[in-house]
């Protein structure tokens, strides 16, 4: 009798167990599928739409959306391709005399990427994260729909685009702030051995007269925080690298 009640106690547990991993991954492939046929219709349009020559055209090299499309210098805004490389989009703005406001630690993202995966900089203090200073946005959705989101028209879906990963649909173009770049940035290093010298250091420089604002921790005890200051000219308390 022992040994029956043990064996159906075992068969229950063995059932129950089953059960749970059943649903648990069930569930887990309803979301990937979901998600996968979501990615797979956007896929499956851009294909249709780069054989299309009156529609949009993003993998060839002459694509509009993989450089800049244009730049607005009387209101210092940028309207450029969601493909467009962030290395080579910054290249040529600083040989224009202009940078974009925010520029990650990184430079081998797209800039659909850094709208869609948001990366911190030494100016978002001042700035935002880089999508604070998206103005306005071109997407294609997963039904086909090409749109420009802004605040003022499907600004729901502009402003849960940023750091979607791309999962409420492709970023095609972008519209940004930029700024004119001075001709020198005069930087300034600080060390310190404690941790709450070193927040209030941070939170005192936030508000002072700096451009660029980066901080380090390297151990216990060693705290280090850098900051720059644009300048058209040359300061001659600081020496000239």
């Amino acid at each position: 009798i022992i040994l029956i009640i043990f064996i159906i106690f075992f068969i229950y547990h063995l059932l129950l167990i089953s059960l749970i991993y059943h649903f648990n991954n069930l569930s887990q492939k309803t979301v990937f599928i979901t998600n996968k046929e979501h990615r797979q219709n956007i896929h499956n349009l851009l294909l249709h739409f780069k054989n299309t020559t009156d529609k949009i055209t993003l993998n060839s090299s002459n694509s509009k959306f993989n450089t800049i499309i244009d730049i607005d210098k009387k209101n210092n805004i940028l309207h450029i391709g969601g493909n467009a490389n962030l290395f080579n989009t910054l290249k040529i703005l600083n040989n224009m005399g202009y940078s974009l406001n925010v520029t990650p630690n990184t430079d081998n993202l797209t800039i659909g990427e850094l709208y869609s995966y948001s990366k911190c900089g030494a100016t978002t203090f001042k700035h935002g994260e880089f999508f604070h200073n998206v103005k306005q946005i071109e997407i294609i959705t997963g039904n086909g729909n090409v749109l420009i989101a802004n605040n003022n028209q499907h600004s729901d879906l502009f402003h849960l685009s940023a750091n979607s990963f791309d999962s409420l649909g492709h970023i095609l173009s972008l519209w940004v702030d930029i700024k004119p770049i001075y001709n020198y940035v005069y930087s300034e290093t600080f060390h310190y051995s404690n941790f709450s010298d070193f927040i209030n250091a941070i939170e005192t420089k936030k508000i002072s007269n700096i451009d660029f604002l980066d901080g380090t921790i390297f151990g216990p005890n060693n705290f280090v925080l850098i900051t720059g200051k644009n300048e058209e000219y040359i300061n001659t308390k600081f020496p000239l690298l």
